[in-house]
């Protein structure tokens, strides 16, 4: 395969939403100036170097997990997201996807968090 290919795109998208929607995040917070697209970049491409020492293997799974650990740095370190605070989150998702009809939208009750961070 040419490196070319490597770094193309998948011809239909991103095969789980997901994969999008942490970019799409990322690209919310850059605009809403929590952190800048510099941070995003250098954050990104530490935790794909990171997966690369590790030998992961090179799967959209991978390039996600990456995305999804240099949002959650950022925004801890840029954002004022403590970590107690992401882990209270987390579990609320957890919760939330659990108790979700396959199919359905998963979504967080607006009461599930009390305490406003930053």
């Amino acid at each position: 395969m040419s490196l070319d290919a490597t770094l193309s795109p998948p011809p239909n998208g991103f095969s789980e939403i997901w994969h999008a929607q942490v970019l799409a995040m990322a690209d919310e917070l850059i605009n809403a100036r929590i952190f800048g697209a510099e941070d995003w970049a250098q954050s990104l491409g530490a935790a794909l170097q990171a997966a690369e020492a590790r030998e992961d293997p090179d799967t959209e799974d991978t390039y996600f997990n990456c995305a999804l650990t240099a949002l959650e740095g950022l925004c801890r370190d840029k954002g004022g997201l403590s970590p107690d605070a992401l882990s209270m989150r987390k579990s609320a998702w957890e919760r939330a996807y659990s108790t979700t009809a396959h199919g359905e939208p998963v979504v967080l009750p607006k009461d599930e968090f009390t305490q406003t961070e930053r």
